[in-house]
């Protein structure tokens, strides 16, 4: 528990960069297949919808 709670708070990597393998549509937005899309996965690891208590 503690090791994970360590990787969220300090993620080895900040953010994931990946290719969209096909066409999305990510609620008003289209994301076609091919483009770069980046997952920021410490904003996501400290967001408060998510972590009720994110600095904790």
């Amino acid at each position: 528990m503690a090791i994970n709670e360590t990787l969220r708070m300090y993620p080895p990597f900040i953010k994931l960069d990946r290719v969209a393998s096909q066409d999305y549509q990510l609620g008003d937005y289209h994301i076609p297949k091919g483009s770069f899309v980046n997952v920021p996965v410490y904003q996501i690891h400290h967001d408060p919808e998510y972590w009720p208590e994110p600095e904790n």
